[in-house]
């Protein structure tokens, strides 16, 4: 198996209000409705710069309020079903932003089950919001841990995630800009199927740096059999145990709407 998942959104500027994209996007999808603070758009300012290995082209934007709890409408990813996934994105987010509590990043879909990738309990981690909610696991890596302090550092970021279906011997793993922060390879994660794709979110309990902020992500990529590592290399099962720059890339997405 290989890579089932890439995007650079290399192509022309959308907006929320446009509807659906056209091609270069097939196969993205718009989803939700509401005011245009919770909007989400395909722009240039968003894109992972080249000069750090970029594509160029544009990328996602997510805009908030300071301070609102509130989902951001965004774009769904959709690939063939897997049982084991791993998924590299690059993240930016305005400096100054806080949390209070817990924020959700990714939504991927796991049948009828939704597994969260964010903060939870002021750690990063995976839980399953489905029904009552639960924890397959939780790191001990914080907010703080990724940006340097109670706020956010306005710096790109590489986000790497793998999932792998069990009852009991599941496996959740977390990189950030290369370096393992946190893994369990006794997770439940026992959806009726495997993954299928999920989408972007920016929500709950974010207090902004004293007026509207924003999310920017780019380079989405999802692999069924490797690690897929940040731009440049360092994928393919490799543990690093250095850290890199700060800055890094992703591959891969789809459009959603989200609360």
């Amino acid at each position: 198996m290989a890579r089932i998942f890439s995007q650079s959104f290399i192509g022309v500027e959308w907006t929320w209000s446009a509807g659906d994209p056209t091609p270069p996007y097939s196969g993205m999808q718009q989803n939700g409705s509401g005011s245009d603070a919770y909007e989400a758009s395909i722009l240039a300012r968003a894109s992972y710069p080249t000069n750090l290995g970029g594509a160029g082209g544009n990328g996602i934007m997510h805009e908030l309020d300071d301070g609102d709890n509130q989902g951001t409408h965004s774009f769904r990813y959709v690939h063939a079903n897997r049982s084991e996934i791993w998924m590299r994105f690059y993240h930016k987010i305005t400096a100054g932003v806080t949390i209070t509590q817990y924020t959700k990043t990714l939504d991927l879909d796991e049948a009828a089950d939704r597994i969260i990738f964010g903060i939870q309990n002021n750690a990063w981690g995976f839980w399953q919001a489905s029904g009552s909610p639960t924890f397959p696991f939780t790191s001990t890596f914080t907010w703080a841990d990724l940006f340097g302090g109670s706020g956010s550092d306005g710096q790109w970021h590489c986000f790497e995630i793998h999932l792998k279906q069990g009852a009991g011997n599941g496996i959740c793993e977390i990189w950030f800009d290369n370096v393992l922060v946190g893994s369990t390879t006794t997770a439940t994660l026992n959806g009726s199927s495997g993954f299928s794709g999920g989408r972007f979110y920016t929500n709950q309990f974010i207090g902004g740096p004293g007026g509207p902020y924003e999310v920017h992500i780019d380079e989405i990529e999802v692999d069924d059999a490797l690690r897929v590592g940040p731009l440049g290399g360092g994928g393919g099962g490799v543990v690093v145990v250095s850290r890199p720059p700060a800055a890094t890339r992703m591959i891969g997405l789809v459009p959603m709407g989200m609360r």
